[in-house]
């Protein structure tokens, strides 16, 4: 027998040299043992054939990291030799058994010590693992999940943050950011359709007319008296003398105005206000029959109007500084003046609203035909008209920021209501009694409010701005009574 393989046979088991087997142990898997004593005479034992000495053995990959190697036991049947988890290197090699076939079955040990047949098919596809005597007993060492390796790292240790000065000055300084950069987006919101709306409504040649008005249909009478009127004014102006005036406002606007004086002397004077969009042409009927009864005229075209410089529309409310002026111009040629006012739609408003200024007593008595409440309540009514998807608020109330930084003034601060309070000038409003734009409810407001002796005059027939065509002879007499009674002869 071959020195590599020498054992001792006893009892029918073999003993194994465990030196021999520390120097040339091989895969379980590759070694034969016999089960049973074979004699000579039964059958002639073949010298076994040394398998790595027969085919070149490929070099072994990926072996295991070495792990301790717990010591093996002198006999096979008492402790079995468990077959390695690591993978297993691939070789061609193939242990033939003396005398038999090569086989595709693995023996392995049984609890007798016999040993049994394994097929091992599937490990001869690939090359065998050839061990050595480091690698008896070794195991693949699990790879750590990762819930193992985090229950292996330390835990931080949180430390609970106090209010400081630093994080109070830091959170401070957070929301005055935060709330900076809102007000910034509401003023560009705000800016953006504050200019469009009131470019839309108080820019001049950009406002168009009034939708409000747009319902109200004038009568044939209306129209019949109203062509009439326009023939007359036509023969006055050939017949008068209209001398041009400029004054300097006092934001620096130049404006415009013209004045007619009496055949004879007077010192009754009369200052005739247009309406809104319009120009002193719109009012030359007015001054005719106040010229007829021997006063003195002035026509200003109001500023944003006519030949006034101007863009922005007063509404009444930057007007009312602007005629206190051109009545400072009247006084200075003639101190003794008696001065009444007139105006209509807008410059009724303007009449209404500089009463309540501090002026001179020079001024006598004012005529209102058509006076609204204030420049917010005939806007919104007019926004509604052009905007119906659109709600007044918030959008009207962009108007007033940019109206107070482009025009200097505020619709809500354009009040008549609130100046009426303060006017100590006697007052005759006049209302047609068709008129939706300024409604019965905005002429009751103002007559409740007027704090000086006033009295209400209602043109039933009328719209707004036309009661003069509707009924001129009640409208003239009733004007003419109630400020003659004021400016005696």
């Amino acid at each position: 027998m071959d020195n590599n393989n020498k054992g001792i046979i006893q009892g029918g088991a073999i003993e194994i040299d465990t030196d021999s087997l520390m120097k040339n142990a091989v895969d379980d898997a590759t070694r034969v043992v016999p089960t049973k004593s074979v004699t000579a005479a039964e059958k002639k034992t073949e010298p076994v054939k040394n398998v790595v000495s027969e085919k070149k053995a490929e070099p072994v990959k990926n072996v295991v990291p070495e792990k301790k190697v717990e010591p093996v036991k002198s006999t096979v049947p008492e402790k079995k030799i468990e077959p390695a988890k690591a993978p297993i290197a691939k070789t061609n090699a193939a242990k033939k058994v003396a005398g038999k076939p090569e086989s595709s079955d693995k023996k392995t040990d049984s609890p007798t010590g016999e040993r049994k047949m394994v097929d091992v098919k599937a490990t001869t596809e690939a090359s065998a693992f050839i061990s050595t005597p480091s690698d008896i007993g070794k195991k693949e060492a699990p790879k750590p999940t990762k819930e193992e390796v985090a229950d292996d790292m330390p835990t931080p240790i949180k430390r609970k943050e106090g209010i400081t000065v630093g994080s109070v000055i830091g959170t401070f300084f957070e929301v005055v950011w935060t709330v900076f950069k809102l007000a910034v987006l509401v003023c560009v919101i705000t800016a953006v359709a504050g200019f469009f709306l009131c470019r839309e409504m108080l820019i001049r040649g950009r406002n168009g007319n009034l939708k409000s008005l747009a319902d109200m249909h004038a009568s044939s009478t209306i129209l019949s008296n109203k062509d009439k009127e326009d023939t007359d004014v036509a023969g006055w102006l050939k017949r008068v003398n209209r001398e041009k005036l400029t004054l300097e406002s006092d934001d620096g606007k130049i404006l415009v105005a013209r004045r007619v004086m009496a055949e004879g002397e007077s010192d009754k004077w009369v200052v005739v206000l247009h309406g809104y969009n319009g120009s002193m042409e719109d009012i030359y009927d007015i001054a005719m029959h106040y010229y007829n009864e021997g006063f003195n005229v002035l026509m200003p075209d109001l500023r944003a109007s006519g030949e006034s410089e101007g863009s922005f529309i007063g509404m009444g409310w930057l007007d009312r500084l602007d005629v206190i002026n051109w009545i400072d111009v009247i006084l200075d040629e003639q101190p003794d003046a008696r001065i009444a006012i007139h105006g209509v739609d807008m410059g009724a408003d303007t009449a209404i609203m500089l009463s309540g200024e501090p002026i001179k007593s020079n001024i006598k008595v004012i005529v209102a035909d058509g006076a609204y409440t204030s420049a917010w309540d005939v806007l919104k009514k007019e926004f509604k008209l052009r905007h119906e998807k659109l709600p007044v608020f918030p959008v009207m109330e962009m108007v007033n920021p940019v109206s107070r930084i482009w025009g200097g003034y505020t619709l809500r601060e354009a009040s008549a209501v609130k100046q009426a309070e303060k006017s100590k000038v006697p007052t005759l409003l006049i209302r047609g009694g068709n008129d939706t734009f300024v409604t019965a409810e905005m002429t009751e407001k103002l007559n409740a409010s007027m704090s000086s002796i006033h009295k209400v005059d209602t043109i039933s027939s009328g719209n707004h701005d036309d009661s003069r065509y509707a009924d001129p002879d009640t409208y003239y007499k009733d004007t003419f009574d109630y400020v003659k009674a004021q400016i005696v002869d």
